[in-house]
């Protein structure tokens, strides 16, 4: 054998040694059925698969993606092949994608094709859509984390349109004069445009003067004439079990004229619940986020119009769309459940939970058992160092802290765990007398929560209170308290009355010279009057004699107003003098 052949052989099997390398470490992310078609409307399920057959794996994730113009995702559920989750299954109908993160304990998987997931589309417009995957990780069972993924698959799924199915239109029925229609009604079925979740029909129908015969029928077209033949004319009949779906009773009336035109009266009976769903949880971030997302929908064969309502941890139902952003959670493990009802009133329950990493709830180390009233309480407690802690008495906020601010030095003899300080807190609130609880929350430097301490009890007494740093009886200072309202108000009293007796001495002052200064006026009035009378009678025979009339009356005028200028100041003085007493 040439040394040139040997060459050749030998790079040719090293060459077929690379290669059957290569192909031992192949393995794909697969969607399956890869070409299939949908009507608009329709929903379909899809099996997202890892293929791994010569070499075992143990862990792989991936983002598949699809048109959210065209495809809307219903549900999402686990297969069989991961064991535990890395990331916990998730979509997004308004981004196009469904995303997932796994593994499972050695020694692994080895095959052609296993299930992961199984997503359900909706398809929603016509065209065609491509499932294909834009991201994925698949790990070997090497125990060094090899990536092993080297093919993607991918699915086309050609939409369609409805198939439009004519709407039978009513045979016209003769109208014969004098045949008026009985009236229809029921009991259990009163609105025809309501669906309800009962089996068992009960219909009435009237009976007008003159009518001989009756004839119904009760199927599910809309347009029935019923025969000619004779039915029982009781006026009411009741139909049990009947299938869900909608449902029509025919009904006429024989005369002797002949037949009424027929009343068609409808009936929608839904008695299945939505389908089964699995509510999806989306944590951008992933657990350290405290502010969570909830993805739900499902389809419903009967009534549809479906309405969800979600109930988190131990609240009642409320009202929700989907999706629905949940306010931001605390710390700790958190179950909810969310309610499809459809229109008949039937419900499926979707449960689920999610985790939110944060700071364990801290723990109060030391809380007085009994606190003296308006006096200092001292709360000491454990947390994690830089996490800002919440003190509560009663559901109120009684102080808020950085623990790394209220740090203290513990006794030697107390064990600290790892990452928690110890911290003291004092606060002087005002509480009444009687039993008052006292907890703490933690917020950590992410902004989540933590739960609620485990409370402590405490007693504010109310037999003594601590003054100027004296110990007093509180009945005593209660009577000290009592004794001062008292005196305040007989001195109040005493005011009051004193100024009222001022106020009235000074207003009959003020009235007795008012009268005087009347009188006074009222002499000088008639003294004037007097002298007028009498100088007019006297005026023609006696000129000589007024002249000395004038001087009189001003002499009158100069003496009353000398008196009553002396009346005003004897007043104004007394006046004086009271004012100073």
């Amino acid at each position: 054998m040439s040394r040139n052949y040997r060459y050749a052989l030998t790079a040719t099997i090293i060459a077929f040694g690379v290669c059957a390398g290569h192909a031992v470490l192949a393995a794909s992310l697969l969607v399956s059925p890869s070409s299939t078609s949908m009507t608009v409307g329709d929903t379909k399920s899809f099996t997202v698969s890892v293929s791994s057959a010569d070499q075992a794996m143990n862990a792989g994730q991936g983002k598949l993606t699809f048109p959210a113009d065209k495809l809307q995702v219903t549900s999402v559920s686990k297969g069989g092949l991961f064991s535990y989750w890395t990331q916990e299954p998730s979509y997004s109908n308004s981004n196009g994608y469904v995303q997932f993160g796994g593994g499972l304990p050695t020694p692994g998987y080895t095959g052609s094709g296993r299930g992961v997931l199984t997503v359900t589309f909706r398809a929603t417009a016509t065209g065609t859509a491509r499932l294909s995957f834009t991201s994925g990780v698949i790990l070997a069972n090497d125990g060094l984390g090899t990536n092993i993924l080297t093919n993607y698959g991918s699915a086309t799924v050609t939409l369609n349109a409805q198939a439009v199915t004519p709407t039978p239109q009513p045979t016209p029925t003769p109208i014969t004069p004098n045949t008026p229609v009985p009236s229809v009604g029921s009991t259990t079925h009163p609105d025809q445009r309501s669906w309800y979740a009962k089996p068992d029909v009960s219909l009435t129908w009237s009976r007008p003067a003159g009518m001989t015969g009756v004839s119904y029928a009760f199927d599910q077209s809309p347009y029935t004439t019923p025969d000619e033949a004779f039915e029982t004319n009781s006026g009411s009949i009741q139909f049990n079990q009947t299938a869900d779906g909608v449902w029509y009773f025919h009904v006429r009336a024989k005369y002797a004229a002949g037949w009424s035109p027929t009343v068609h009266y409808r009936v929608q009976i839904d008695t299945q619940p939505p389908a089964s769903f699995v509510p999806q949880v989306v944590q951008e971030g992933g657990e350290r986020n405290p502010t969570v997302q909830l993805q739900f929908q499902t389809t419903d064969s009967g009534s549809g119009n479906i309405v969800y309502s979600l109930a988190l941890d131990s609240s009642p139902f409320n009202s929700v769309t989907s999706p629905d952003t949940l306010p931001k959670q605390k710390a700790g493990l958190h179950q909810f459940t969310v309610r499809a009802t459809d229109g008949a009133g039937n419900s499926r329950d979707g449960i689920g939970q999610f985790t939110i990493q944060g700071s364990p709830a801290p723990r109060l180390t030391s809380v007085p058992s009994q606190v003296e009233l308006f006096g200092e309480i001292t709360v000491d407690g454990l947390a994690v160092d830089g996490d800002t802690v919440v003190v509560s008495i009663d559901g109120k906020e009684a102080g808020r802290f950085l623990a790394t601010d209220n740090r203290i030095t513990p006794d030697p003899s107390f064990a600290i765990p790892d990452g928690l300080i110890l911290w003291r807190f004092h606060t002087t609130p005002f509480l009444a007398p009687g039993r008052h609880q006292l907890s703490a929350m933690v917020v950590n430097s992410y902004g989540v929560d933590s739960p609620d301490s485990v409370p402590a009890s405490f007693q504010t007494l109310g037999a003594s209170l601590r003054l100027f740093g004296f110990l007093i009886p509180t009945y005593g200072v209660i009577m000290v308290l009592v004794i001062i309202i008292f005196f305040l108000s007989a001195l109040l009293v005493i005011v009051f009355e004193r100024y009222q007796h001022w106020r009235r001495a000074e207003s009959f002052d003020l009235d007795r010279a008012e009268s005087e200064i009347n009188d006074e006026i009222e002499k000088l009035q008639s003294t004037l009057e007097k002298d007028i009378v009498g100088a007019i009678r006297t005026a023609v025979t006696e000129r000589s004699m007024q002249a000395a009339t004038h001087e009189e009356i001003r002499h009158d005028i100069a003496q009353t107003r000398t008196r009553i200028d002396a009346l005003i100041d004897k007043q104004v003085k007394q006046l004086k003098k009271k004012r100073k007493k």
